[in-house]
């Protein structure tokens, strides 16, 4: 506990003393106002006795103050990059209020910071901001990384730090010392990881071509430059157009030309490389996110579970509408053929446990606090005897979500059915809402609950296991790149599973053989619940194998940059070292998760605010301070802070994001505008060309670009004719046509009689 001191001095040659500037931090990141930090200082403190010197700290200070602190974590991030001799990224994204933001992090070897172990060292993972983004595509993601390191780097290159270590660095320093990246399995993503070793590649020459440069004699730079010089006249077209540039031209011109020196330079050394070191500079990896591998592999499960059904002919769960899909088949006869109206309403709704559990989240969990029954929900359990938890959050979509809320709704079914009737039978005029109706009677349907069980069985065989050994306490220092032979022995067990299913099943089921690690379930009570109702399940057993089938096949896609021979599985374990990587994207999830939190209480915090507080934290910069800063430290944060004040960075970010989407509408708006001008043509192109009106003159001479043309003549006539893709050759196109003729006839009778 912190010893008190009876007189703290607040301000020390006009300037706030660090101590004070560091409790506001630690005060605004408790979530106070930056507008009272000053007042609630000084009236905690009297109420210490303790007496404060120096007038009432003003909101601008503290504002100041906690720019400082990310100004502190730009120049620790900097100085732990210096001392890292290996180190990967990760990153996510997410909207929100329609602004797209994305988080990044770097994971590398850097110091523990404790005074008890000076030289102790430990792999973390680094905040380096979550900003802001003209959108999310790949190339933009790229450009972010880039701009934001260059942003860090200059910061820590200007320190007395830096100047003190000797340990200048450069964007190509970073990328050198780049060796992987680990995200999600979105597609954008390993398009990012792709860029990113493109612009590693790419740095990397420069940065060959530069020492090249650098080693050169005289008179042999001195031939590069002129013959550099003259192919950059020639590609002007000579002197005279060359003295026609401005200088702004020609000053580009020359920056280019030095830029492609540099860079065929580097290329020539490449080249000149031995192999070992070409992979050694070159070595990337790119690994997808444990979590995210379980949550596609149990939807890949599912999918193939609920196509079992129709595959073998068996009738499957009970169709879950929405309210207006509901109303229409309540209107259809069962003895006749759907009509078009109910036919797409059925094929538009859908059913079985994951449908379930959706609606039960958004009936006893909404996202929207405003609607749903999780207060009452958690009241009626209490009086009946039980503690629960909040129901799981299926509507946000989290991990494991819809296998813990199958458990909640198996393990406690005949009291959600008791409670489903309790709330319709307590309204004013007693009812279910559409929502409320289809979790009833999905509670009771036999093919549901069948699949919940086996939503359970999978979760506590593969999943709970599973991340037992990548997320949580103790798996702080894992390393991704380490896990092959888990992700084997997932697969192993899957199989294991599939063939033999009874070990998940009464009688003989047991968690010594059906859990992937062998340890008690993660939640013995859902099993035991599933092994009670399993009786009445008689589908059971093939879905369970149709499920873990389905699941097997995900990971196998999931977990291919484990394949025996692969890049991961011939790295070194110094190479491993070097690439270390968590085995999860918590972090981003988490950074994003936060940001969208915090602004919802405080929407007027600006992003560079966020930042500051949120890397200060996040990072352990107070340590990194205490243990490596002097004086002359903490007279260029604030320096520097002061200029980040008054730089309007907020208002820069703000014009930025309505100057892309200024660029976007107007590009969109000349789309749509040549749309309507080619569709103007056409049809004044076609009012041209006679339209043929009997089934005879429709005739096999006739070309593929006539047939089209009358095709188009009768789709601006009636509905029906099938899509031009549909139309693969010409006698399709024939007898579409005739068709067509034909509906437009009987069509035209109709309506004269």
């Amino acid at each position: 506990m912190r010893k008190i001191r009876s007189n703290i001095i607040f301000i020390i040659s006009g300037v706030y003393s660090e101590e004070a500037r560091e409790l506001c931090r630690v005060l605004v990141q408790a979530g106070c106002s930056q507008k009272l930090v000053g007042s609630v200082i000084e009236e905690v403190l009297a109420s210490a006795s303790v007496n404060i010197v120096g007038p009432t700290m003003s909101e601008r200070t503290v504002a100041r103050a906690v720019l400082e602190g990310g100004i502190m974590a730009d120049i620790q991030l900097g100085h732990e990059l210096s001392q890292a001799d290996g180190l990967t990224v990760s990153g996510d994204g997410t909207t929100h209020k329609n602004v797209n933001y994305e988080s990044k992090h770097i994971n590398m070897l850097v110091p523990s910071y404790n005074s008890d172990h000076p030289t102790a060292s430990e792999h973390r993972s680094r905040l380096v901001g979550v900003d802001s983004a003209t959108d999310h595509s790949s190339k933009t993601q790229a450009d972010g990384w880039k701009s934001k390191i260059q942003e860090k780097l200059a910061v820590y290159n200007q320190s007395p730090l830096a100047k003190r270590s000797q340990a200048a660095l450069t964007l190509a320093d970073f990328f050198v010392h780049l060796h992987g990246m680990n995200s999600d399995h979105a597609k954008d993503q390993k398009k990012l990881a792709k860029l990113l070793q493109e612009i590693k590649q790419s740095l990397l020459h420069e940065k060959l071509g530069e020492e090249r440069l650098l080693d050169m004699d005289l008179s042999e730079l001195k031939d590069l430059l002129e013959q550099a010089n003259n192919q950059k006249l020639k590609d002007v077209g000579g002197q005279s157009n060359w003295d026609a540039l401005s200088d702004t031209e020609r000053l580009q011109k020359d920056s280019n030309m030095m830029s492609a020196v540099v860079l065929k330079l580097g290329q020539e050394v490449y080249s000149q490389l031995p192999d070992e070191e070409k992979h050694r500079v070159n070595f990337f990896i790119w690994v997808g996110c444990s979590m995210h591998k379980d949550l596609n592999c149990v939807k890949g499960g599912n999918t193939k579970m609920m196509a079992w059904w129709d595959d073998n002919g068996v009738s499957g769960p009970m169709l879950l509408a929405n309210k207006d899909n509901a109303v229409v088949l309540d209107q259809a006869d069962e003895e006749d053929e759907f009509t078009i109206a109910e036919q797409q309403a059925h094929d538009l709704s859908t059913g079985g446990g994951v449908k379930l559990t959706s609606l039960a989240g958004m009936v006893f969990n909404n996202k929207n606090d405003k609607i749903g029954h999780q207060d009452i929900h958690q009241q009626f359990f209490v009086s009946r005897g039980l503690n629960p938890k909040k129901f799981p959050a299926t509507s946000n979509n989290r991990y494991q979500s819809h296998c813990a809320a199958a458990a909640e709704l198996i393990k406690y079914l005949n009291l959600y059915i008791e409670f489903m009737e309790w709330i319709r039978d307590g309204k004013e005029k007693p009812g279910f809402t559409n929502i409320e109706k289809n979790v009833y009677n999905g509670l009771q349907d036999t093919p549901t609950q069948t699949e919940l069980a086996v939503l359970i069985l999978y979760a506590q065989a593969i999943s709970h296991p599973y991340m037992r050994q990548v997320q949580g306490p103790g798996t702080e220092n894992i390393n991704m790149l380490d896990l092959g032979p888990l992700h084997s022995k997932v697969k192993a067990h899957l199989e294991k599973v599939i063939s033999n299913p009874g070990i998940l099943l009464p009688p003989n089921g047991s968690y010594e053989l059906g859990s992937m690690d062998g340890k008690a379930w993660e939640d013995s009570t859902a099993v035991e619940a599933v092994f009670q109702l399993s009786p009445s399940l008689p589908h059971l057993w093939p879905l369970l194998v149709a499920f873990f089938e389905g699941a097997l096949e995900t990971w196998e896609r999931f977990t291919s940059e484990f394949d025996e021979g692969g890049l991961i599985d011939s790295t070194t374990e110094e190479e491993r070292e070097k690439a270390w990587m968590p085995p999860t994207n918590d972090v981003n999830e988490g950074a994003l998760g936060a940001l969208r939190s915090y602004l919802r209480k405080k929407p007027n915090t600006s992003i560079h605010q966020y930042n500051a507080l949120a890397m200060f934290k996040f990072n352990h910069t107070a340590a990194f301070v205490q243990n490596v800063f002097v004086e002359e430290d903490h007279t260029y944060v604030r320096q520097e802070a002061r200029k980040r004040d008054g730089s309007h960075l907020e208002q820069k970010r703000n014009l930025a994001l309505i100057s892309h989407k200024d660029k976007q509408v107007a590009q969109r708006r000349e789309k749509v505008q040549q749309k309507v001008q080619q569709k103007t043509q056409e049809e004044s192109r076609l009012a041209g060309i006679r339209r043929l009106e009997n089934e005879m003159d429709v005739t096999t001479d006739m070309t593929n670009t006539e047939l089209k043309d009358q095709l188009e003549i009768y789709r601006s006539l009636i509905d029906g004719i099938p899509l031009k893709s549909h139309l693969k050759n010409k006698a399709a196109m024939i007898a579409a046509l005739e068709e067509a003729i034909t509906r437009y006839k009987s069509l035209s009778s109709s309506e004269t009689l």
